[in-house]
């Protein structure tokens, strides 16, 4: 039986395991405000200065650890401290940062998105989400998420977000406009909203306990908001060049 991600569960341990010791980070659940006040804005700030690189997600998913960071184990020397957040090394919270970020695409269970009349465009995932009694962390790898076909007018939305984003940054380099990630401050708001829109039904995911299926307004009010952008931009990304494609032919 696959293990399912619980988007009810109130914490959540993020470990990191070598041959001689093991240190987690417990973290609650992270509201959609925090992904995108801590984490989307903070990447947004830094884009107005310039691209985003390795350093600049690393410190925007910092920000965002240091807003749900609840506890930590294996870390002796810290226990009864009031600032023990910022005496973790920095070389593990960088691992637990980027562990909030280990979410992909998993093209295999992913169908067309730009299906026949009457099917459902598939988005298939894989993501890294807790820690198991064995003290090594679960990698799901078979997340899937079936969305309604977008409307034009639905695509249009994600086109104007886009290119909304890339005017108010403002940023030039050489006289060339940077190009914003597609998932990034205005966008990521606009993919989420998508989101709750068009889904139709997820599986490898629960609510306490209970199977998440086909309960459109549960699966909007429970999914994980970075779990709900990587969707949603996977689904415009490929559905729009299917589309462009096919014109094309």
């Amino acid at each position: 039986m696959l293990r399912l991600i619980d988007l009810a569960q109130e914490n959540r341990k993020l470990t990191i395991r070598s041959a001689c010791s093991r240190r987690s980070l417990i973290i609650t659940r992270i509201s959609a405000r925090a992904w995108f006040e801590h984490y989307y804005e903070k990447i947004f700030t830094i884009l107005r200065h310039g691209p985003v690189d390795a350093a600049g997600v690393e410190f925007a998913a910092l920000n965002l650890l240091q807003e749900v960071a609840i506890g930590a184990e294996g870390y002796p020397r810290l226990a009864g401290m009031a600032d023990w957040f910022s005496k973790i090394p920095i070389e593990d919270k960088s691992v637990y940062g980027d562990a909030l970020l280990q979410v992909f695409e998993n093209k295999e269970l992913s169908g067309p998105t730009v299906p026949t009349l009457g099917q459902a465009c598939v988005i298939g995932m894989e993501a890294l989400w807790d820690t198991l009694p064995s003290g090594r962390m679960c990698f799901h790898k078979h997340l899937v998420h079936q969305f309604e076909r977008p409307s034009k007018q639905q695509r249009e939305r994600y086109r104007d977000a886009s290119a909304r984003v890339g005017r108010t940054a403002g940023v030039m380099r050489r006289g060339v406009p940077v190009s914003l990630a597609p998932e990034q401050s205005i966008v990521a708001r606009a993919l989420a909203a998508l989101y709750d829109e068009l889904i139709l039904r997820v599986d490898g995911y629960a609510v306490n306990g209970e199977p998440l299926t086909d309960d459109r307004e549960k699966i909007a009010a429970n999914m994980d908001t970075f779990h709900k952008v990587r969707a949603s931009m996977w689904l415009f990304s490929r559905g729009m060049s299917e589309t462009e494609g096919r014109r094309a032919a």
